[in-house]
């Protein structure tokens, strides 16, 4: 009787794993290494940061202020910001001749406690063209002023968090001073609040 038990019991867990086989080459697996722009709804800022590690290395789409100036690009809730808030806007164009700068047979140094925090490849397809749109859609005509837009962008979104303190050689934007970034794809809406 245990050995006809056994049997189905193999049978079943066979039926199993060619149901799931089937689900992830007919769903084409867990993971999409390419950004469908517009394919998730718009959140506040507020509600990614609210818990960030859940958004961590996906493409969100978000509604924030952007703000835009000497030494700084960075997203922000329009009503009552705090600086643990800002979320700085990364150029793709950057990060993507960076990675192709890299030789393959060079390894970065890093601690073994950072392993986890290392920044990561791009989740989309970069296209300059449509990088240097969007970035003409984000800031204004004058890069000497302080800007303020009410924005819908596109992006990567990367933490750091929960580290409360940011290191130096861990974090993001100017000076790695921010615990969040986000990787600009596209640029839905921007309305200019001001101009300084």
């Amino acid at each position: 009787m245990s050995i006809h038990l056994c049997g189905a019991a193999y049978k079943m867990k066979a039926s199993l794993f060619a149901v799931a086989m089937f689900a992830v080459l007919v769903g084409g697996g867990c993971h999409n290494n390419t950004a469908r722009v517009g394919s998730s709804s718009v959140l506040p800022i507020e509600d990614v940061l609210a818990n960030p590690q859940s958004f961590a290395h996906r493409i969100i789409t978000g509604r924030a202020c952007f703000i835009v100036g000497f030494e700084r690009a960075t997203l922000q809730p329009c009503q009552s910001p705090r600086p643990e808030q800002f979320v700085w806007v990364t150029n793709a164009a950057k990060l993507w001749y960076f990675e192709k700068l890299q030789l393959p047979s060079i390894r970065i140094p890093e601690p073994p406690g950072l392993k986890a925090l290392s920044k990561s490849a791009l989740l989309f397809d970069y296209d300059d063209a449509k990088n240097s749109a969007a970035w003409r859609k984000l800031t204004p005509e004058s890069k000497r002023r302080l800007s303020r837009s009410d924005v819908t962008v596109v992006g990567q979104f990367e933490t750091i968090a929960p580290n409360t303190a940011v290191p130096m050689s861990r974090g993001f934007g100017h000076l790695n001073g921010y615990s969040h970034e986000l990787i600009l794809v596209d640029v839905l809406r921007s309305e200019v609040l001001d101009n300084r």
